[in-house]
This record gives C-alpha cells, sequence and structure tokens, in this order.
C-alpha cells in the first residue's frame, strides 16, 4: 500500500517538475525561475516536509518510534538555523529531498520484489546522483533553470529525466494492481 501510494506521489510530482521544466521555464520568465533557489520559506517548507517525511530513514542508527517527540523538535530546529543561515536554501532542501526519496523508493520497490525494477532503480540512481551534484554546489540549480531557458536541449534533457522517472514509477504500479 505504501509502495503504490508513494509511486503515485512521485508521478505526480514528476509530472509538474515536467511541465515546469518543458513549458513553463522561458527566457521572458527567467528572472522569476532564478529566483527560486534562493528562495527561504519555500526552502525552509519544502525542507521540514522533507526532514518530518524521512524520520523513519534514522532506523538503522536509533528508534525513531521511541525518540519521535525528539526528532521532530530536531527537524524543527534545524529548519530555522538553516532558514537563518543557509544561502540556496529551496536548491539544498529541492537536492536533500531527491536524494532521501530516491534512497525511499529504492528500498520499498526493493522489498516488493517486482519485475522490470531495474528501470525504476536506475531511475532513482539518475534521481538521486542529480540531488549529489545540486547539494554539492547549490547554485548549479540556477545555473541549470538558465540553461533550461536558453536551449532547446537542456529543456528536452530536462523533461526527459522526470517523464522517465513517471513512467518507470508506473510501470510498478501497473504491476503492482496485477499482482493484488
Amino acid at each position: 500500500m505504501i509502495l503504490a501510494i508513494s509511486l503515485i506521489v512521485c508521478i505526480l510530482i514528476s509530472a509538474l517538475i515536467a511541465v515546469a521544466t518543458g513549458c513553463l521555464i522561458r527566457p521572458a520568465s527567467l528572472k522569476k525561475w532564478e529566483a527560486l533557489p534562493r528562495q527561504r520559506g519555500a526552502g525552509a517548507v519544502l525542507g521540514l516536509l522533507a526532514l518530518l517525511f524521512f524520520i523513519p530513514n534514522v532506523e538503522p542508527m536509533f528508534s525513531a518510534k521511541e525518540n519521535l517527540v525528539l526528532l521532530v523538535i530536531a527537524a524543527v530546529v534545524l529548519t530555522v538555523l538553516c532558514y537563518l543561515y543557509l544561502d540556496y536554501l529551496f536548491s539544498r532542501a529541492f537536492a536533500g529531498a531527491l536524494i532521501l526519496i530516491a534512497h525511499f523508493m529504492l528500498s520499498i520497490s526493493y522489498a516488493a520484489d517486482l519485475k522490470y525494477s531495474s528501470f525504476f532503480a536506475f531511475m532513482c540512481f539518475v534521481v538521486g546522483t542529480i540531488g549529489i551534484f545540486i547539494s554539492a554546489k547549490p547554485h548549479w540549480m540556477r545555473d541549470w533553470i538558465r540553461k533550461i531557458a536558453a536551449s532547446t536541449k537542456w529543456r528536452i534533457v530536462s523533461t526527459a529525466v522526470p517523464v522517465l522517472f513517471a513512467v518507470a514509477s508506473l510501470i510498478l504500479v501497473i504491476q503492482l494492481k496485477g499482482a493484488s
């Protein structure tokens, strides 16, 4: 159940990113999109949501269930500190969310043991790697947006990646539907 819901959410988010990269980021709207990686408010919200949603990832270190209140407080405090002291907050939160989503989706899809999950695993690898690159140099997200606005080739590739991730997710959703 959680795999199916997660895959559907991934399809929706991938579609949103594909529409943004394929249709909305244009030279005329570049100023608005260039400001996105440095947005503190949107970055804080995305970062907090990512931190709260992925609290179960700390399970190998210590029990997330027993320390849930402490972890939620730590996530809120970390979000406030990031809001106050980090630049390119949306870039960093987006990158962290990509990395965490790739890890989470890989782990739950592996446990489902579905056919054709190797394509999905490859797309998780691509998405996670993009997240790693953006987290290493957050200003690359701004540069990437500039390239999407200026180049049709960059726009096509930047739209193809989320579309392929959505297709890979859809393949697994169809398999899950057939398995039940």
